[in-house]
């Protein structure tokens, strides 16, 4: 087995930045993100940023730059936030019970399933398997 030399097998990894008491702040690993849609995420986190910072808000998200980390502290920490608390999300949904479903609905079970761990990745939430 292959472990991720970015997080050493943690799942969390150094975001460069720290805690006013000197500790490191970490954040989810590249590898546990893989699958997921950060675009809409970030999509997700700017929308909320400004409904409820309003006008300041545009300023603020223009500073995004390519290595994913917004070029103001406040707004970078925020992001590292949103990061977080969507990672610690993780929901299982419910398998068809084979004594209650047909097959051709359990195949719709398992269609429908399928789609919604699409959207729920896509936001940035678990799905376990």
């Amino acid at each position: 087995m292959n472990t991720c030399e970015r997080c050493n097998g943690t799942g969390l990894e150094d975001s460069g930045a720290i805690h006013p008491w000197g500790e490191k702040i970490l954040v989810e690993c590249e590898c546990r993100l893989k699958g997921r849609d950060m675009d809409e995420l970030r999509k997700q986190f700017e929308e909320w940023g400004e409904s409820h910072f309003g006008v300041f808000w545009p300023y603020f998200i223009d500073t995004f730059v390519s290595n994913g980390k917004y070029m103001h502290a406040s707004i970078d920490s925020a992001w590292e936030g949103w990061q977080a608390s969507r990672a610690s999300i993780e929901i299982e949904l419910p398998e068809a019970c084979s004594c209650c479903y047909s097959e051709s609905e359990k195949e719709w079970h398992d269609s429908v399933m399928s789609e919604v761990t699409d959207i729920l990745t896509a936001a940035g939430i678990k799905v376990k398997e």
